[in-house]
């Protein structure tokens, strides 16, 4: 099948990612017993910023959304409606997508009821990256394979570039991000052992 030519569309609109994101937040802090302000202090946000994504109103960074995610006890991947479909087969028209920044968009294609494995193919615009902040999400070891264009993957203080066809494994808890800071889209297949995401 053919590399598309640009991200996929987002399976609902950026209010509407917003809103159900925030109002999957607000369910687990409620259910984990946690104020706002505890979980604003425990993932390095201000309250007013917890307060605000849970009311649908900004979307956090890849960075924030990891920490809120470990600091809930939950992947990241169970803050979005993600289906579980049949037999582990995800096909191309079903696979769910969300724009995990501004720019990123990511789809989950792995469905491995253990946690072992998983598998996201992720879409990154020119001038999109995963934030500031560099992050670390659970994974034991991760491997990026980049399918078109090219991309800066951050690693601690280094910074390595990939471009299409090249691949690169580290260790899950080496702090990392990335960007395009090139003029094409890039798209790669990031995989982690164990399921973080």
């Amino acid at each position: 099948m053919p590399a598309p030519t640009a991200a996929p569309e987002l399976t609902e609109s950026l209010p509407e990612l917003r809103r159900s994101l925030g109002a999957r937040v607000r369910a687990v802090r409620a259910e984990r017993g946690l104020s706002t302000r505890a979980l604003a202090a425990a993932t390095g946000v201000s309250p007013g910023f917890v307060s605000q994504l849970e009311n649908g109103h900004v979307m956090p960074s890849v960075g924030t959304l990891v920490a809120f995610a470990r600091e809930l006890g939950i992947h990241v991947g169970d803050l979005f409606d993600v289906p579980t479909p049949a037999h582990g087969v995800v096909r191309h028209a079903d696979r769910v997508s969300y724009e995990a920044n501004p720019g990123v968009v990511d789809e989950v294609v792995s469905l491995d009821g253990s946690e072992r494995l998983e598998v996201v193919i992720g879409h990154i615009a020119p001038g999109a990256g995963s934030g500031d902040e560099l992050y670390t999400h659970g994974a034991d070891v991760e491997v990026v394979l980049v399918t078109r264009g090219s991309i800066d993957v951050f690693l601690g203080d280094e910074t390595v570039t990939l471009r299409a066809g090249d691949a690169l494994t580290f260790a899950g808890d080496v702090p990392h991000g990335y960007a395009n800071r090139s003029d094409q889209p890039c798209e790669l297949v990031w995989v982690m052992t164990p399921a973080t995401y």
